[in-house]
Order: structure tokens, then sequence, then C-alpha cells
């Protein structure tokens, strides 16, 4: 368990490459390890010998009880065979969401730009596969509680790149193909190795001449108080080094210690049956306790309520100095100096760590527990205290503004907290604002699934112990309303929003912040719904009631105005879709030109201008959005990959083809390691990339994307505007690969689609109406073509102006069928205007103009939303 000692294994030979890069969460190497030479060989033969050759190694579990040493051979195997890896990186592994947040962690040591949970842990396993840039990798999940949890997260393992999970459940045969190396207690002789190298009074005695008699007499003494030592305690490492700590800091003999352990904590506990760890462990950290002085004694009882993750320092100092507390806490918590003296006394008696790196107090979980369980039994209105101290501190930490970046350092110093210390349960006011705004900061951060599972409990609870009409119920459940859409539980965010609007208006009124921030969620609603109409009625006179009441430069009315500008362009009105986003974008940047709606406002204000055939103009915010993104601390996220999607569309839009299709494979590739290849928001990528494929001449990947796209999209968004986009744009590949007739199905079915659910007039109709024309002009059908491509072509000067670039398609296309008619003059005057415009507008070198000018057929596919 405890410093290295021991005797050393061969050393492996590694391939050659970098000094090996550390975790930052990676313990300290223990200068007190010794022995587990059994347990060290079994993992070195099964992760790295020669002899395995080249296959992949499964990751290899250490089980066993709590306290056994389990993580401290991880450590020393970490340390020891550092040099056979390029990368070794430690993860916190009892739950699901600090593993989360490690891979968020190695995602940005990988310099994959994410922040998103989901986008970190697909991208790192990603990476860790194809050995870039670390070909030789360690990853230890230490502490896994779950091995369904922990399988989620697994890596897939390599020759070279090799996981370890310490757990203390045994059952990790399924869930890793590897039988756990299993971690008893000390052997007696490593029990008696360990306690005569670190405990004084037992350190083997040496003498010459008359005094080795004498010597050999103490020294055999000290072995039998090392091996009653070592019984007592069963032989449990853990406790072992904080009987070396105790003996060694307070200057107690070993009959003295064990006096003390039998009358004092045996009594304490020898009727409970409940106790789920060794009653020795109690025993033991009792008799250090009581060594400690009252001031230490209150700051250990104290750490033991939070989570065993680690503590900031500056959740205990700066947080606790402007609170109301206790003598005893208030003397550590309110003088940096009296909290480093109290701790590193802690630290001598072993029962907390000091991670200098971290700025962080640790507490072994066993520890923590027995802490916790025996004051909860001896002095229960103690522990009370103490769990209300910690959500105190916890409270007080919270900025009050989950909505800037700025703070998102301080917001970390409370979330490892909040569901191990109960706090999402209280009812204190102001912990419930803390869960309430990090529910809201994960949102907005793209952590959608951890918003959830933070609220989905707490406003259970909350809802039974306050009633449902309170406001700070009501509060939780408007931002888990938004997480559920996110995520795509539409029904669910949908019946929970119109249920808490409704509580909303009734108890708090129109013009409460909340109730309108549960309106604007209500709008999302109603487009998800497709009642595009009734979206922007119900966010226009959600804008008048901002305005009156709280003004428009407020995030929260900055929002209304974001969505105003998706109604009018779900409307296929860009043009005020292009003013209400221009209106949000300066505004945005006046709070801060990086923030995350700054950027999302960026690439909406590009997607307007390319609707309206701004092209030029429409690169350049769209280039701007994607290379803020991947300058932002964090990266990628939903938002970061729509505007990677958009950028690629814009590269296209301007005729860069090549590198187009580059930017719309890589967004699609990262949309597929995010998401999923099924998720709406994976499909849209895909729908775009459909057109890159097929302009850069390669129509077997168009023809296969279109027509898996197309199937997922119909079976799962069967009316969705995407559905019917994708269909128009697959039909253009099946038109080019000799399938009309399919062409034509596709296209006509998408303008039913479209028709119903924008109108005749929309934009997205008029492209399907341009390319059925087309169809059926190759189906022979060459005057209901024509009579479509006038029908279509007067409907879009109209509605999209008489330059826009799908207008001069739409009469490019005409000019071909009115000659294959026999209009050839009409044509050949129609084709002059077009090409004269085409000129002025993208140019006569775009690949657009070029093929009207040749006399070739254009398509016009859809961007979807």
């Amino acid at each position: 368990m405890s410093g290295y000692a021991g005797r050393q294994e061969e050393q492996p030979s590694p391939l050659a490459g970098p000094p090996t890069e550390f975790g930052e969460h990676i313990p300290p190497r223990n200068r007190h390890f010794i022995g587990r030479t059994a347990e060290l060989q079994s993992l070195h033969g099964r992760l790295i010998t020669p002899e395995n050759g080249t296959a992949n190694r499964p990751p290899q579990p250490l089980t066993g009880t709590g306290g056994i040493g389990k993580t401290a051979i991880a450590v020393e195997y970490a340390y020891r065979y550092a040099d056979f890896y390029d990368l070794i990186w430690w993860i916190h592994a009892e739950g699901a969401q600090p593993i989360r947040g490690s891979f968020a962690n190695l995602s940005r040591r990988l310099h994959l730009n994410t922040s998103d949970s989901a986008e970190a842990i697909s991208a790192v396993r990603r990476t860790l596969l194809e050995g870039r840039p670390y070909a030789k990798w360690l990853l230890i999940f230490d502490d896994a509680t779950n091995p369904v949890t922990v399988t989620e997260f697994l890596p897939r393992t390599t020759p070279y790149g090799h996981v370890i999970i310490t757990s203390q459940i045994q059952n990790w045969d399924t869930a890793t193909y590897a039988e756990p190396i299993k971690v008893g207690e000390f052997a007696e002789q490593e029990s008696l190795d360990f306690l005569r190298r670190w405990v004084k009074i037992l350190a083997p005695m040496a003498g010459s001449g008359q005094d080795a008699v004498r010597a050999a007499e103490i020294d055999a003494q000290r072995i039998d108080d090392a091996r009653r030592l070592a019984d007592k305690l069963d032989h449990l490492p853990l406790l072992e080094v904080h009987a070396a700590a105790y003996l060694n800091e307070t200057g107690a003999t070993v009959d003295e210690y064990l006096q003390r352990y039998d009358d004092d904590a045996y009594r304490l506990l020898s009727t409970d049956e409940t106790i789920d760890y060794p009653r020795v462990a109690a025993q033991a950290w009792k008799v250090s306790t009581d060594a400690l002085e009252p001031h230490e004694r209150a700051l250990f009882d104290l750490c033991s309520f939070f989570s065993p993750e680690g503590i900031a320092q500056e959740l205990l100092i700066a947080v606790g100095k402007g609170l109301d507390l206790p003598a005893e806490i208030r003397r550590v918590l309110g003088d940096l100096h009296e909290l480093r003296e109290a701790e590193r006394r802690l630290a001598r008696f072993s029962l907390v760590t000091l991670n200098a790196v971290r700025n962080t107090v640790e507490m072994h979980k066993v520890v923590q527990k027995v802490a916790k369980d025996l004051l909860s039994q001896v002095n229960p209105e103690a522990a009370d205290t103490y769990r209300r101290i910690v959500h105190a501190l916890l409270a007080a930490s919270n900025p009050g503004n989950p909505e800037q970046d700025a703070y998102d350092d301080q917001y970390d110093w409370s979330l490892p907290h909040l569901e191990p210390t109960g706090a999402i349960y209280s009812d204190d006011k102001a912990v419930r604002d803390l869960i309430i705004d990090q529910v809201t900061r994960l949102r907005l951060r793209g952590g959608h699934v951890e918003s959830i599972r933070l609220a989905e409990p707490a406003l259970k609870h909350w809802s039974s112990a306050t009633g449902p009409d309170d406001i700070q119920v009501l509060a939780l459940a408007t931002q888990l309303g938004m997480a559920l859409r996110l995520v795509e539980r539409h029904r669910e965010a949908e019946e929970l929003n119109e249920e808490t609007l409704r509580r909303l208006r009734v108890h708090y009124g129109e013009k409460r912040l909340t109730t309108m921030i549960c309106a604007n969620s209500h709008g999302a609603d109603l487009r998800s719904q497709g009642r595009f109409t009734d979206a922007l009625a119900n966010d226009l006179a959600l804008l008048q009631l901002h305005e009156e009441a709280h003004g428009l430069e407020n995030p929260h009315a900055l929002d209304v105005i974001n969505n105003i500008g998706v109604d009018y362009r779900r409307l296929g009105d860009f043009e005020e879709a292009l003013a209400y986003d221009l209106r949000a974008l300066e505004s945005r940047s006046g709070l801060g030109p990086t923030r995350m709606d700054t950027l999302h406002s960026m690439g909406a204000v590009s997607h307007d201008l390319r609707e309206l055939g701004r092209y030029d103009e429409s690169l350049e915010y769209a280039r701007r959005a994607t290379t803020s993104f991947e300058a932002r601390r964090g990266g990628e996220n939903v938002s970061a990959l729509d505007a990677r999607k958009r950028f690629a569309v814009a590269l296209r839009r301007v005729g860069s083809l090549t590198d187009a299709r580059e930017v719309a494979v890589d967004a699609y590739n990262r949309y597929v390691a995010y998401n999923g290849e099924e998720h709406r928001h994976t499909l849209t990528a895909a729908t775009c990339l459909i057109n890159d494929y097929r302009l850069t001449g390669d129509l077997e990947h168009a023809y296969r994307l279109g027509k898996r796209t197309v199937g997922a999209l119909a079976t799962r968004h069967p009316t969705h505007s995407t559905t019917f986009a994708a269909q128009v744009n697959y039909a253009i590949v099946c038109r080019l690969c000799g399938e009309p007739s399919k062409a034509f199905e596709l296209d006509e079915a998408a303008l039913a689609g479209l028709r119903n659910l924008f109108g005749e007039r929309h934009p997205f109709a008029l492209s399907a109406m341009t390319n059925l024309a087309s169809d059926l002009a190759v189906i022979g059908e060459t005057t209901q073509a024509r009579e479509l491509g006038e029908r279509g072509l007067d409907a879009c000067r109209e509605f999209r102006g008489v330059d826009h670039p799908a207008t001069l398609a739409a009469a490019a296309n005409l000019t071909i069928d009115l000659r294959a008619t026999g209009a050839h003059e009409k044509a050949q005057e129609l084709l002059d205007d077009t090409l004269g415009r085409y000129n002025a507008t993208l140019g006569s070198g775009h690949p657009e103009a070029r093929r009207a000018a040749q006399r070739g057929r254009l398509d016009v596919d859809i961007e979807p939303f």
C-alpha cells in the first residue's frame, strides 16, 4: 500500500518515444508503498509482457474491499512502468459525472477542442484508438462503482493502449472479458515489512559486540509488537498507514495504541450490525481523531460530509470567511494560516491528502464513510450541523451568473459535491438557487445529459417537499424542459413546459422573469411541432413584455430576439430574420464577443445571408463563427458543430467545392461521434453532405448517403422539414444516376410535404418545384416541365428576387425547356438576361454561372434548418 520499497521487477522495453505525460489528477507516488509483488507481476504480465505479442489487452480490473490497497497498486504500477507509456491518465470513476469531466479534460489535453461530455467521450475514444498523438497510453478508472456505467466510457484497447480499473465490485468479467486481479489483505510479512519500515519505534535494531544481544532482544520485541498491531488491524493496508501515522505523530507505544483502540471504539460500535465496512476501520480512526485538537477535529468532520472526489481550497477559505459559523469551524475557515496548519496536521495522521496540483483536500472514501457514520451515530445533531455547513459553503460559492463563461471555475468548485452531499434535496433557498444555476450552466455549455441528471431527482423532491407552485420548483422545471428538448425528448419537454407555464402565469403573472423564460421555451416547443406562425406570435408578444418589464438588453430578451429570427427563418422571410439576427448579434457582442450565444447569432446571420443569395458576406460570418468556436476555451459542442456545418455550406455556395467537401466530411464525422448516426442533427449534416459529394463528382457516396439519410429521417421524423430537404437533395443524385422516375417521386412527395408545412411560396417549396421541373424534363414530359418551370420562375422572382441564385437557376433551366418546346428566341433572350445577372452577382467564374453558360441544367439543393 504505501512508499516505494520491495523487489523491483524487470522494467519493460517500450517503443522509443517522448517522455511520459501524466494526467493532472494522478496521485503522487506513494513513498510508503511496499510489497504487492504478485499483483504488480500479474498486471505487468497481462498488459505489457513481450510474450503477449501484438494482441489487444482487455481492461484489467483490480478488485477488493475498501482500503485494501487497489488504488495504491494502480498508482505504483503507473509510476513503475511509466517509461512504457506516452500518456497516463487518471479517472475518478465513482459515477458517470466525474468520468465525463475527466474525459472533457483529456480531450483538451489531446487538443480535440471539445467541451461537451458526449463529444469528448467519443472523440477521446476515437483518438486513442487511432494512436494519435499518443500510441502508448494507460487509462486508470479508479474506484469504479458500476460496471455498466464504466463500460459506456471504456475505449477499445490496443497492444500498447491499456486500461486498469480499481473497484470494490467483483463482477467485471462480462464488462472487460478479463478475470479480475483480486487484492486481499497484506500477507503477514508484508505487514511486518511495512510497519517496521515506517514506524520509528518498530524499526529494526542493529548492534555489535556486547550490544548485539541487547539489540536482538529489542528487535524481537519490536517484531512481536508489529505482529500484534498488524493482527489487530486485520492486515488492512489503509489502517496500517493510519496506525503508523498516529504512532509517529504522538510518540505512543504499540501497547498504548492497542489499549486506546480497544477501550474507545470497540465499545462504541460493538452492537451495531449495519455497518458495511470493517469494524476495525471505525476503531482505528477513532483512535487517530481523538489525538486531534478541537478545531482540527472540526475540520476533519466537516470534510467527511463533502464528496471524496476532492474539496477545492477556495470553497473552504474564500467562501467560509463570509459565513456565520460555529467557533471551531470559523477558526479554520476564517484564517488561511489556521486552515493550512490544520490540514497539514490531518495529513500527518493520514486522515486527508493534500493535492497541491489541484489545490484540493482529499479524503479516502473509506475514511470519509467511517468518520461520517461515526458522527451520525454518536452525535446526530452535530452531523446535521456539519451537513448544513457544507450546504452553506456550496451555496455561498454560487456566483449567480450561469450564463457567463468567466465563472466556470467557480461553479466547478461545487459541482462534484451537489449529489454526494444531498444538496439537491435541500430546502434551503440559496442551495436551490445553486442547483438551478448549475442545471442552467450545464445546459448552456452543452452538458444536456448532465443537466437532466441533476435536475430530475431535485425537481421530484422539491415538488413533493414544497409543492408544485413554488417559484424555485417552476424555475428548475423550466430549465429541465429546455434540456429535455435538446436531447430530443420532445413530448416530455412540451408537457412539462406547458404545465410549468400555466402555473407561472396563474401564480406569478406574465411579467415575472421566470414566466418569460418559460414562455420563450414554449415558443421552441411550438417550432418543434411545426407551428411556426404560432411560435412567431408567441415570441413577438414576449418581446413586448420584456421591453415593458426588464428592457431589451438583458440576455433573456436577446434570447427572444434570437428566436424571432428563427421564427422568420422557418417561415421563409429571410430579410426579417436577418434584421433580428443582426440585432441580437450586435447586443450579444457587447456582452462578450466569444460567448456561445454571440457565436450562435453569428452563425444565424451567415445562414440568413446565404438564403438571401449574399454568398460572399455569408462566408465571412461563417468563417468568423467557426474560427471563434475553435479558439474558445473548452471548444466544441452542438453550436460549434452547427457552425462548422454552416461553414461548409458557405464554402460550397461561393464555389469552393473541394474545400467545402473537406469541411463537410469533417463536420459530419464529428456529428456521428457526438450524437451517433441516427440523431436528427447528424442526419441534418448528412443532408448537406449529400450535395458536397455530388458537386465533387462522387455520385456513389452521394447516393449511398442520400438513401440511408432519407430512410432514417422518414422513419424517425416523417413530417420534419429536414426529411423533405433530404428527399430533395437525394432526388438530384437519383436523377444524375439515371433514376429520373425515382427522383420525380421523391421531389413530388417533398413538394407536397413542404407546401403542407410552410405554404406554397416558401423558398424550400420553390426549390423542390424547380427540381421537379427538371425531373419532368428528363422523363420526357417536356411541356409539363416548361409549365412548372414558368410558374416556379414567376414565384421565385416574386418571393426571392430576380437576382437570387435560386431564381437564376430556375431561369437557366427554363431556357432549356423553352428550346425543347420550340421557343428558341424566348429561350435565348432569357439566357442572355440570366447570364448578365450571374455576372453581376456571383460572377461569370462561379460554377453555377459556367454551367448556365454551357446550357447545362442546374440543381437547387436545400440547406435544412
